[in-house]
């Protein structure tokens, strides 16, 4: 694939077609506006990090984009009340009017009209719209950031000679002119600084952060954009053992067993097993005071909740039988993972029997990427959190090497 060729998933008629399976799958299950929403910030995130942006972005975008779909609004620089779109979400993320979006947000706070109230350089709400435009595909990627993913593509795999000529091979020395791009806008869009630089337009937001806000670097973003299961990884602790390249291989299959029966769920089928985004269960945790404190008492709990009716037709939903599936822990328990909602997944019982208490690639690719990036962030939280002053003179390592 050449440099500037952007892939066809991330073309604005590859963006189309995955909405609109997105959205007839959505539509067999009886999902609340809720639920839905949660879904498709969960996948919003999922897409920030497949075109490369950098992990303080992704939290700055993704917070303002869950306010604007959860009726939060947004504030302006230097006050505490939300004064844009107050009580009235902007809907779907594949279907809201980012037109209409734009020129509502620049009468509350002019970005593009002088004189400039917007002084962070676009993240009041420039950026935050775009990238909702080419989530939706309605936006197209700068060439700059495509050729940023096809880079980091090469480099991860590089393609030997037999597969690709001298003539198709990328050309990594091939460097994007930017002072060109930015006489040319400058000539097409008549907005000129000052100081000569450009007046950022739609298509160049990733180049263009805060100083608070600056893009990293290509060597912080080592994840692989071409498969999400590598993206699930990107949180990970920094040391894996060996056994997990190991264990990459599947076992081995009859010779009559069905191929689907090992098959991935679909993505919103694994939205739907991930328990920690699940609002119905979280509400009867609470319910049942369980939901304060992780333990043997919350598993049971959610278990309980997977028999009642909302819990039996979540599960059905998500492709489980509510009387074959296990409650499984994405970090083990006997590895150290905690019993509670941001450590459970439901999972079929053949499935979780054949993983054990082995944390490999093919488990959390199962899983799915938001369950598996839930988990993580939470054990480093509670790490973090437990670590404060925790008494450690009473542990005694000799029945660690004896096990």
């Amino acid at each position: 694939m050449r440099l500037g060729q952007c892939p066809k998933e991330l073309t604005p008629a590859g963006r189309a077609r995955i909405g609109a399976a997105w959205a007839a799958e959505l539509s067999q299950l009886g999902l609340t506006p809720e639920e839905t929403g949660n879904r498709e910030l969960a996948q919003f995130g999922v897409y920030l990090e497949k075109i490369g942006v950098s992990k303080s972005n992704q939290k700055q975008v993704c917070a303002a984009v869950r306010k604007l779909v959860n009726g939060v609004g947004l504030t302006k620089k230097g006050e505490t009340i939300a004064t844009f779109m107050v009580n009235q979400s902007i809907g779907s993320l594949w279907q809201c009017d980012v037109k209409a979006l734009r020129v509502a947000a620049e009468l509350w706070v002019r970005y593009k009209m002088k004189p400039r109230e917007d002084l962070s350089n676009g993240w009041r709400w420039h950026h935050h719209l775009n990238y909702i435009a080419k989530f939706q595909g309605t936006m197209p990627l700068p060439v700059q950031t495509v050729n940023k993913i096809l880079r980091k593509r090469y480099e991860r795999h590089p393609p030997s000679d037999s597969d690709e000529d001298e003539d198709d091979a990328p050309n990594l020395h091939a460097e994007h002119n930017d002072d060109a791009d930015d006489a040319t806008d400058a000539t097409d869009n008549k907005e000129i600084h000052d100081r000569g630089h450009m007046q950022p337009s739609d298509d160049e937001d990733e180049d263009i952060d805060e100083p608070e806000e600056e893009e990293e670097d290509d060597e912080d973003d080592d994840e692989d954009d071409d498969n999400d299961d590598d993206d699930e990884e990107e949180n990970a602790p920094p040391v894996i053992a060996p056994p997990v390249v190991a264990s990459r291989k599947r076992r081995r299959k009859d010779e009559d067993e069905d191929p689907a029966l090992w098959e991935e769920p679909s993505v919103v089928q694994q939205l739907g097993r991930t328990a920690a985004l699940l609002p119905k269960l979280d509400r009867f945790l609470k319910a049942k005071g369980r939901a304060k404190h992780c333990g043997k008492a919350q598993w049971r709990a959610i278990r309980k909740w997977c028999r009642t009716t909302e819990g039996v037709n979540t599960l059905r939903e998500a492709g489980l039988d509510p009387l074959s599936f296990h409650l499984h822990h994405i970090r083990p328990a006997n590895r150290g993972g905690y019993s509670c909602i941001y450590n459970c997944a439901f999972a079929p019982g053949s499935a979780n029997s054949s993983w054990g208490d082995n944390e490999n690639e093919i488990m959390r690719s199962y899983v799915g990427h938001n369950a598996c990036k839930i988990s993580d962030h939470f054990h480093r939280w509670a790490t973090h959190i437990t670590s404060k002053g925790l008494d450690i003179s009473s542990y005694n390592p000799t029945g660690a090497t004896l096990m």
